[in-house]
């Protein structure tokens, strides 16, 4: 995204705008990244199947906090199965976001 921003045109303007005003140079652009892989999945390069829970002990110190277990190793009080997204194809990510915040 970093080219794109820094590259001549019309385009260049628009992302520019859209990086300065959303996104946080120093962070991943998480948000867009979810949408990113729910309109092409094939994105996903590395995924894991773990049990997820939350922390609401509203006196504990992780009051909030996420907690997570590999499958079958969790307490077994609930957890729920979800799917965690490790890694995607960011150059296909970037090339996506360009090509859509050119439209």
């Amino acid at each position: 995204i970093q080219k794109a921003v820094h590259s001549p045109g019309t385009t260049q303007t628009l992302i520019q705008k859209y990086v300065e005003t959303y996104a946080n140079r120093n962070f991943p652009m998480w948000y867009e990244a979810a949408l990113a892989i729910w309109l092409m999945p094939s994105l996903i390069h590395q995924r894991d199947a773990l049990l997820l829970d939350f922390d609401t002990n509203p006196g504990g110190p992780n009051y909030g906090g996420t907690l997570s277990w590999a499958p079958g190793k969790g307490p077994g009080v609930g957890e729920t199965n979800v799917e965690v997204i490790r890694a995607i194809d960011v150059p296909a990510f970037e090339g996506l976001f360009v090509k859509l915040m050119a439209k």
